[in-house]
């Protein structure tokens, strides 16, 4: 029962992560088409990347 949930969590993980990727290069496409990055598209784009970083170190520990 538990390696079923932890597969599942994984595959969560896993599609969170690529959910995040794909929201951050559709950030940057929306700021290159208004002439250049505000503040307000900046912020979403970094804390974005914080929160990949942060579900990778969860996946890195979960494949451990």
């Amino acid at each position: 029962m538990k390696l079923a949930r932890v597969r599942r969590h994984k595959m969560y993980v896993d599609t969170y992560l690529n959910i995040l990727r794909f929201e951050i290069i559709n950030a940057s496409i929306q700021a290159s088409r208004s002439g250049g990055v505000d503040s307000s598209c900046a912020d979403r784009i970094n804390s974005k990347a914080k929160l990949i970083r942060k579900y990778e170190r969860r996946k890195k520990i979960l494949d451990y």
